[in-house]
């Protein structure tokens, strides 16, 4: 089997292996021979449409102004008209871009590959894969056609960096698929240079699967950690709140205390006297007989523990407990009705007596004063 041959060196050397570039043009190097006609009677048959492929491009590029069938005219016999008409009927997508559009479609398309390639050999897919989709998406505007892959290969080289543009250009594989032109073979371009660097469709959903099983494993063991920080934040604030309940009730009964003891006659110390008085009493052969001084004593000390206490605002009421007085049934939450008859409707009244005083501090009552009903209770003492 005859190939074309060509003295052009594939270019080896350590720095422009490391380049994009280079491993573009070693791509080309080794797969043109897959992308170019294989035996002698596909070469031959090849070889005069490529030519006339190649003129295409060429005039497309100085005559974009024009329309395509003006390029169509410029070639001669009807062979080489239907081979340019074919060309230009499919990369013109049917004719529905002009001749400028689809100048300006590559020159769009030839950009963007120079940009993105770069980011693209060489790294791993996870690296960025919104990059990666990008040069998916650009090379599929070119796959499964050969005629645009060979207008995209035959205009690519005067994209490129300054510095690429001799790695191309001593390319035999480059060389070689831009000579033989838009030949059937060339429309896997595209698909076998995704191969080559391994960012398939497929490669990209399995990494994409990967990360998201990664994403959910590193969300799962964040939530984790809120759900403990969390736990923990709770659990101090409960004994932030307990602490602070605690010295809250600390600060009232000093607050309280410092109340009693700041009146004219110290009611803790009154506390204190009266039960010293109560223990000495107690000593005495006759502890149940006063003299009418002790007895004197004690009232006075009372009394005055009893000012101490509504100095707080904290007494008994009714004040007067040997008095009967009325009360309705709406105000039974004032008072432990236990005695009686009961009430009809929340209405009515009784007359009643206290039998044992209740105790609040201002309106807020702590415990209710127990009364019972006058007509039921004559006769009995107060207890």
């Amino acid at each position: 089997m005859h190939r074309e041959s060509s003295s052009k060196p594939i270019i080896k050397t350590r720095q422009l292996q490391m380049s994009p570039w280079t491993e573009l043009a070693g791509f080309c190097d080794h797969i043109y021979l897959k992308l170019t006609p294989r035996n002698q009677d596909k070469r031959d048959y090849q070889k005069d449409k490529a030519s006339i492929q190649n003129q295409c491009v060429d005039l497309l590029q100085q005559h974009s102004e024009e329309n395509w069938e003006f390029i169509v005219k410029n070639f001669a016999g009807d062979k080489n008209i239907d081979t340019a008409d074919n060309f230009c009927y499919y990369l013109s997508n049917k004719w529905e871009n002009t001749p400028r559009e689809v100048l300006n479609k590559y020159k769009n398309f030839n950009t963007e590959f120079v940009n993105l390639l770069p980011e693209i050999i060489g790294k791993k897919v996870e690296q960025d894969l919104l990059k990666i989709n990008e040069f998916l998406d650009l090379l599929e505007q070119i796959n499964g056609s050969s005629e645009k892959s060979f207008f995209f290969l035959k205009t690519l080289a005067e994209f490129l960096p300054e510095k690429a543009q001799p790695i191309l250009a001593e390319s035999k594989g480059y060389e070689q698929l831009i000579y033989w032109g838009a030949s059937k073979f060339l429309k896997d371009f595209a698909d076998d240079l995704l191969i080559e660097f391994q960012i398939t469709r497929q490669d990209i959903q399995q990494q994409t699967a990967q990360n998201l099983v990664r994403e959910l494993g590193e969300t799962k063991e964040k939530l984790q950690q809120q759900i403990d920080w969390l736990e923990r934040e709770n659990q101090e604030l409960k004994e932030t709140i307990e602490n602070l309940r605690l010295e809250s009730f600390q600060e009232a009964v000093i607050q309280f205390a410092q109340i009693l003891q700041n009146q004219s006659q110290p009611t803790l110390d009154l506390i204190y006297r009266l039960h010293q008085r109560l223990k000495d009493l107690e000593k005495t052969e006759d502890n149940l007989c006063l003299t009418r001084r002790e007895s004197l004593s004690v009232l006075i000390l009372l009394e005055n523990l009893l000012a101490g206490l509504r100095s707080v605002k904290l007494e008994y009421f009714p004040q007067n407990t040997q008095k009967t007085f009325e009360i309705s049934g709406e105000e039974l939450t004032e008072y432990s009705y236990v005695e009686g008859s009961p009430f009809a409707e929340v209405t009515d009244s009784k007359e009643v007596r206290c039998i044992n005083p209740g105790w609040r501090v201002g309106e807020t009552i702590i415990t209710p004063a127990r009364v019972g009903e006058i007509s039921q209770n004559k006769g009995v003492e107060n207890e």
